[in-house]
């Protein structure tokens, strides 16, 4: 949270609420029937246990007050749920309502902390207010479903309560000491902060005033900057110049890949390294940092965390305060919060390094994560984008890195599949004394075995006899969605009752409900730009809400922001990464190479038709292309095909006619031990040459850092466009019916940016010199060749190996000679 700091009155505004969430939450338990309803939600059950007061009950009574402590004063402000006046025989008796799934049992020692804090110094304000001597508090719990409500009473002398309430205040003053500090420091901090690389490269200069000209004008913008300009740095620094100049409050970096967020995080420390009180951590997913492997592990706490089966969720919340100071310490030490660095500290302080990460975060000024944790609707977070008092005027800055990643993954996160096969796991998870949800989850498997008939005429018949097909419909199937909704309502109510219970598993009804919830929500979000796919696969059918277009929803996300810079080395064409981006109206800037032109060799074999129909008869040209560059110099190298089967005829082809090359090759659904030693054979001072055959926009596309010798040219055989499919042929049906440009928006244009981020494999550095050969007869056509950078134009056309072969002798002759 940000502290609501009067500098002029040397004062702290903050609210009893935010007090002891920020203090007294306890336990985390993130299970399914978790007690209590939050204060939005439990509001009309506030209003009929109010009814069913007396003449001397005053609802909704806002209190406030001042408590002076080491100097500062802290300004208390609240609403308490109700006041029941006494008389001259009784007490004023203050009231907090809490709404709860089901009745509460158990005796006062259930109470949550919170809660009795919360009463204690509502009735404190309330004494000071009215001049009470002393105030009962009383904690009433109301069922949601209705029924009786659960009432505790206790007594507390003014004394008491005013002893309570400077003792929170007492533990909260540690941070707003460290806050006000900061805020004095910070400033000047930042003002003095220079460049922290010394020179500035070419380009960075014209980046950063793009960044500062959005942070002051409250714009976005869309910047393409090639490899080697320096994104991440050119970003942050001015982003964090916006914060001195008190244009923006808090920086979120967003990622979609592991080498992008290790920039950010060294960028961010050599930042820190300068400004003390300047701080950033890295948001790591949960079941990454969670000591015990958080959602995915079997076990209760392996779906949903829980107090009864982790030691670092139980009492969590009394021991993360010693934690977050500590880690609060290591930014004033000029550490950027890595995931190594939290999870230490939590497990010296045996708490959760994943809430803690969370909780340290609202205390940070950088913030390093997945796009998910801004955009997804189920994943978002909320502490910082769902809008209450602590953080209403909070001003963030987006700074999206690899932006031409985002509009496939925020498709991603507003889809949802369904199969029959999830929904016949969740009918085997449930126990037999789960009639009403079994009941419901079996109407489930009845509903999407019903959709069979509907894929009757689009069915064919695989090469292995298996029966397969499609239906497509603009609009959810509405006995689907019904049923859909009640197994989830259903098997939700029963955990909620039951989860104390012997019977049953319930991390395995969990986990089978993952796929019903996601389907449920993205239900609730479905529009014009949402289809229904419905597919047979052999005994299996499944249905796909597909969102087609996620603009709008990345514009709501970016109107959060008070500025959005979003940057990449391949945006092209800006207009149509402006659209998909929810971000029409948008600055646009592209940034020229910062490298000599002489160092890159790009060539284009523009005769040879890499279509389907043409591969085979193709390969062998290919191969004999391939083997010129490869020849050329020793050196390694990656070839880049259009599908792994195409890999496979072509890296055939290429063993048996150039035996003497050493080859090697991506395979699919590679583990990471895999994937590492793939990329040690691309040795730093190869003595003999290598190639590596790789698929045009897999894992090997992007991301990777292969400088100096290790890489020494790439081939990239097609121009990248995905195979025809179904689904991409709603897609592209859906922009030709909104723009005219369906085959570019759902073909050309996401293919192509697959080719410009291998051809950046090759120049990463200053120092880089490669070769880039592109082969395919549509290189030469008008509307390919206008997606080029505008750093290929020295971009030359050969029609034979022999033409290739004399133009890459020049070029390696001319590179040694300078």
């Amino acid at each position: 949270m940000k502290l609501m700091y009067d500098a002029k009155e040397n004062a702290i505004n903050i609210t009893v609420r935010g007090l002891v969430d920020f203090l007294y939450r306890g336990d985390i338990d993130l299970r399914y029937g978790s007690e209590f309803i939050t204060a939005e939600e439990g509001r009309r059950t506030h209003k009929s246990t109010e009814d069913d007061t007396s003449d001397n009950y005053i609802a909704e009574v806002p209190l406030s007050c001042v408590i002076e402590y080491g100097g500062i004063k802290y300004r208390l402000s609240g609403c308490a749920d109700g006041i029941e006046r006494g008389n001259e025989h009784t007490y004023d008796t203050v009231e907090e309502i809490k709404t709860v799934v089901r009745p509460f049992f158990g005796g006062a020692e259930r109470i949550p902390p919170a809660h009795v804090a919360q009463g204690v110094i509502y009735a404190y304000m309330w004494c000071l207010q009215s001049g009470g001597e002393s105030a009962a508090v009383r904690i009433t719990y109301a069922p949601k479903s209705g029924g009786r409500p659960r009432k505790f009473v206790c007594l507390f002398s003014f004394s008491e309560l005013e002893a309570r309430t400077r003792g929170a205040v007492a533990l909260y003053a540690r941070l707003a000491q460290y806050y006000i500090a900061r805020e004095k420091s910070l400033p000047s901090e930042i003002k003095s902060l220079r460049f922290p690389y010394g020179t500035i490269r070419e380009g960075q200069k014209d980046f950063m005033a793009a960044v500062m000209r959005a942070a002051r004008l409250k714009r976005r913008v869309l910047i393409q900057a090639p490899t080697g300009t320096g994104k991440t740095m050119a970003s942050l620094y001015p982003a964090v110049k916006a914060i001195g100049a008190g244009l923006v409050d808090r920086i979120f970096f967003m990622t979609a890949k592991t080498p992008a967020r290790l920039a950010a995080e060294e960028a961010s420390a050599a930042l820190l390294s300068k400004t003390p009180y300047l701080s950033g951590i890295t948001i790591t997913a949960r079941e990454r940092i969670c000591p015990h492997g958080g959602f995915g592990t079997s076990g209760f706490f392996g779906v949903r965390c829980n107090p009864d089966a982790c030691q670092f969720a139980k009492g969590h919340y009394d021991r993360a305060h010693a934690a977050l100071f500590e880690l609060i310490a290591k930014t004033g030490a000029r550490c950027h919060l890595t995931a190594a660095v939290i999870t230490e500290c939590a497990a010296r302080h045996k708490v959760c390094p994943y809430e803690l990460s969370l909780d340290a975060s609202e205390m940070c000024d950088i913030i390093v994560c997945d796009y998910n944790y801004v955009f997804d609707p189920r994943v978002y977070m909320r502490r910082h984008f769902d809008k209450t008092e602590e953080n209403a005027a909070l001003r963030y800055i987006f700074l999206c890195d690899e932006a031409h990643n985002l509009p496939d993954r925020a498709r991603e996160m507003y889809s949802a599949l369904l199969s029959l096969a999830d929904a016949e796991t969740l009918v085997s998870a449930l126990p037999a004394d789960a009639d009403v949800a079994r009941g419901a989850a079996v109407s489930l498997v009845n509903s999407l075995r019903a959709l069979v008939p509907l894929c009757g005429d689009n069915v064919t018949l695989d090469s292995e006899g298996y029966k397969r097909g499609y239906y497509i419909s603009p609009e959810p199937i509405q006995e689907l969605s019904l049923a859909v909704r009640e197994a989830h309502i259903t098997a939700e109510a029963y955990l909620r009752r039951s989860w104390r219970s012997e019977g049953g598993d319930p991390a395995r009804i969990l986990a089978a409900l993952e796929p019903i919830a996601r389907y449920v929500s993205i239900l609730r979000c479905y529009d014009r730009r949402h289809t229904t796919f419905v597919e047979l696969l052999g005994d299996d059918v499944t249905c796909r809400l597909i969102c087609l277009d996620a603009s709008a929803h990345l514009n709501e996300r970016f109107s959060r922001a008070a500025a959005t810079v979003l940057f990449s080395a391949t945006l092209e064409p800006p207009d149509y990464f402006l659209r998909v981006l929810g971000c029409d109206g948008a600055d646009t800037l592209e940034l020229p190479s910062p490298y000599d032109p002489k160092n890159l060799c790009i060539v284009a074999a523009d005769k040879i038709s890499t279509r389907l129909p043409d591969r085979e008869a193709s390969a062998e040209s290919i191969a004999e292309m391939i083997y010129a560059v490869a020849r050329a110099k020793t050196g390694n190298y990656i070839v880049y095909t259009p599908s792994y089967k195409y890999l496979t005829t072509l890296l055939e082809t290429f063993n048996y006619r150039y035996p003497d090359i050493e080859t090697f090759s991506q395979s699919r659904r590679m583990t990471e031990v895999q994937k590492e030693s793939f990329l040690a054979n691309f040795s730093p001072t190869p003595t003999r040459t290598k190639v590596g055959f790789c698929v045009l926009g897999g894992i090997f596309s992007e991301g990777v850092d292969l400088p100096g010798d290790r890489l020494s040219g790439v081939v990239i055989v097609g121009v990248g466009l995905q195979q025809i499919t179904a689904e991409g042929n709603l897609l592209r049906d859906y922009y030709e019916g909104l723009c005219e440009r369906g085959h570019e928006f759902a073909y050309m244009f996401p293919g192509m940016n697959n080719v410009l981020q291998a051809a950046g494999r090759v120049i990463r550095s200053e120092h880089d010199i490669g070769v880039i050969l592109l082969i395919d007869d549509r290189f030469s056509q008008p509307e390919y060749k206008a997606l080029f950078p505008s750093h290929w134009r020295n971009l030359r056309y050969v029609g034979d190996a022999r033409a290739l072969r004399l133009i890459l002798r020049d070029f390696w002759a001319g590179v040694k000679d300078d």
